[in-house]
């Protein structure tokens, strides 16, 4: 495992403290769970742009927008 340093302001840190506190995580589980997020919404959007390319173009995007949206 690696760890990552991050620079926060002292506002930007005590929302994310607030919000892990009222999900029952640790900042660094919050943040964990929201890498993980972007992660798979990213895998995602590339799977979708790869159907794209292999299909019907609008049909694909518009499927992604309504993925997006949820």
């Amino acid at each position: 495992m690696t760890t990552l340093t991050l620079e926060l302001n002292d506002e930007r840190l005590n929302y994310l403290q607030k919000m892990a506190l009222s999900q029952g995580l640790s900042v660094d589980e919050l943040m964990d769970k929201t890498v993980d997020m972007m992660v798979k919404e990213h895998e995602a959007y590339q799977r979708f742009k790869t159907r794209a390319r292999q299909g019907d173009v609008e049909r694909g995007l518009a499927l992604l927008q309504k993925a997006m949206s949820k």
